[in-house]
């Protein structure tokens, strides 16, 4: 669930296999994004509950959630690119290392897939 606010991305995942939620920020301080990180995951979960309610393989409600350890973006307005990059990347366990010098060659890879 890519999630924005005040000019950032962040994405959060339901993996299911793990039974957890991951969260990766590109931001030095996740604070600010903690009371939306819960509101979007406590959404998900009452959704999810509500479509799936009998659901023998897993309990969506005893989910924990996790920070992902993921590259920090230098300015907001490259999070877009870090997210793409955390989407096509991220298996469940976690990141491949990029950085903020892999910028343009991702910028291109991505103008080029869509």
């Amino acid at each position: 669930m890519p999630v924005f606010k005040e000019k950032h991305w962040i994405l959060i995942t339901a993996n299911f296999r793990a039974k957890i939620f991951d969260i990766m920020n590109p931001y030095y301080s996740a604070d600010t994004f903690l009371p939306t990180i819960s509101a979007v995951i406590y959404n998900f979960k009452v959704l999810f509950a509500a479509t799936y309610g009998n659901s023998t393989s897993f309990n969506i409600g005893n989910f924990e959630s996790r920070f992902v350890p993921a590259p920090k973006v230098n300015f907001r307005y490259d999070s877009g690119i870090f997210i793409l990059q955390y989407v096509s990347k991220y298996k469940g366990l976690e990141l491949q290392g990029f950085s903020n010098d892999d910028l343009q060659a991702l910028r291109q890879k991505f103008l080029f897939e869509m």
